[in-house]
């Protein structure tokens, strides 16, 4: 990858981080939803939680865009298991 190996190290860590942006993009979309007026019309958290997790659920542009993210962060999660098994 990258034209020759990057090492184990480096690509197990840019994995984990692309890994961690999917996970944080969809939950940023979901606290971006609750905005002042959100808030108002939906005082408690039990008001709050399931429509958020729905929103967070029908948004389908940031659920793509989490999924590019993970499928990115394949080829250096493999890079770094390969290696680790050939010792780099």
């Amino acid at each position: 990858l990258l034209g020759g190996g990057m090492g184990a190290r480096r690509a197990l860590g840019l994995g984990v981080a692309l890994a961690l942006l999917a996970a944080a993009n969809v939950v940023a979309e979901g606290l971006a939803i609750t905005g002042r007026d959100f808030v108002k019309m939906h005082p408690t958290f039990a008001e709050q939680w399931p429509l958020v997790l729905g929103a967070m659920g029908a948004n389908g542009q940031v659920l793509t865009w989490a999924a590019m993210l993970a499928l990115l962060a394949l080829p250096f999660l493999a890079e770094a298991r390969q290696g680790r098994r050939t010792g780099q």
